[in-house]
């Protein structure tokens, strides 16, 4: 069992890891260079954080930067992962560095809100990259594909995070917080802006961030 998390969340993490449903299903999807489901970054402080903030994307490489060689040692440590050779440590070792590369998410998500990137913890509704079977390809993700991931991994996962507040980021993510309050319903939920969003919604940030700090303050009390 991995020490940075709950047995019944590295039990969760592991399956998804060696699913394939979707892409056995007939949907017109195909994976990407990380072939296999990628569980996301878990602080290490986030059980005694307070309040626990759960960040809900829509799906892996949004808006990322990432190398080809970042890409294949994150395939190679979440195979091992998936194998069962090592625990989500070095998956997430990983994560925590490569995060600075993705976009906007540190910008925006962490300073920007004033959280503690080792007190916060993400979750995605898809939890596998997937492009489409067109050329050019394009990232791909069908209603089915998300319904499906949200039912299997991310719902039960979001209950054992347990989080006090919900940063759903992005209208895709935002789509399922219905589900979300239905198990959580102790748990607040608010909506902003996909760290990767276009240029032209920068001017909503300012709002959004104070909106969201106002939040942290009152929980905080």
């Amino acid at each position: 069992m991995s020490e940075i998390v709950p047995q019944a969340i590295d039990d969760l993490c592991r399956s998804a890891a060696s699913c394939n449903v979707c892409f056995e299903s007939g949907l017109p999807i195909v994976r990407t260079r990380v072939d296999l489901a990628q569980p996301r970054w878990i602080g290490p402080g986030y059980w005694t954080s307070r309040p626990r903030v759960l960040i809900v994307l829509t799906n892996p490489g949004a808006g990322n930067a990432r190398a080809a060689t970042a890409d294949l040692t994150f395939r190679q440590l979440l195979t091992d992962y998936r194998d069962g050779k090592t625990d989500l440590g070095p998956t997430f070792k990983h994560q925590r560095k490569d995060m600075a590369n993705w976009g906007d998410l540190i910008c925006y998500y962490i300073d920007g809100f004033g959280l503690d990137l080792d007190e916060t913890a993400f979750v995605n509704i898809a939890w596998c990259a997937s492009i489409s079977r067109k050329t050019p390809p394009a990232n791909a993700y069908p209603s089915a594909m998300l319904k499906r991931c949200f039912s299997e991994f991310t719902q039960p996962l979001a209950k054992e995070l347990n989080p006090q507040l919900l940063i759903l980021g992005g209208d895709k993510a935002a789509s399922f917080a219905p589900q979300l309050k239905s198990i959580l319903p102790d748990s607040e939920a608010v909506s902003v802006l996909h760290y990767a969003h276009r240029p032209l919604d920068l001017p909503k940030r300012p709002h959004q961030i104070e909106h969201v700090r106002e939040i942290l303050a009152r929980l905080r009390s």
